[in-house]
């Protein structure tokens, strides 16, 4: 989920007292969305400072039809799943055929600039690096000395 500037400036004030895992709960309620789909199941695996996330999408057949973005602390997985089998009939069913939107909240803020991305015997691997803070992004405060 992508939420909106004015939720996030909303959120800001709470974030001192809650931690990330409190606003995680609620995030299917903020979702507009009713097509998020549960059946996309996720595996996250966590190394020193990187994490995989595999995401179980069998039967695609051109990985273009899978949209991946990443923003911050949240992946987000849209595509289509089109499975039929002609002169068949379906008589059981156990997995959703058509549009598919997954989103996963990461345990923390991952480097856009550095995501790897592969699908391979019906699995979407996605290898992600953990933002590291930067000295530039520091901002050294001069202390003057005041004498009496």
């Amino acid at each position: 989920m992508f939420m909106d500037r004015d939720m996030m400036e909303w959120m800001k004030p709470f974030q001192k007292t809650f931690d990330q895992d409190f606003f995680r709960n609620f995030n299917h309620l903020f979702d507009n969305n009713e097509q998020q789909n549960k059946n996309v199941k996720v595996n996250l695996y966590e190394g020193h400072n990187e994490m995989l996330c595999i995401v179980f999408l069998p039967g695609i057949e051109n990985v273009e039809d899978i949209s991946l973005t990443v923003h911050l602390n949240t992946i987000e997985i849209k595509g289509k799943l089109d499975v039929q089998f002609d002169n068949f009939t379906l008589t059981q069913k156990e997995f959703d055929n058509g549009d598919f939107k997954r989103t996963i909240q990461l345990p923390y803020v991952v480097r856009e600039d550095k995501v790897d991305a592969t699908y391979r015997n019906g699995l979407l691997i996605i290898h992600l690096y953990k933002q590291m803070s930067s000295k530039q992004n520091e901002h050294r405060i001069n202390i003057k000395h005041i004498d009496e």
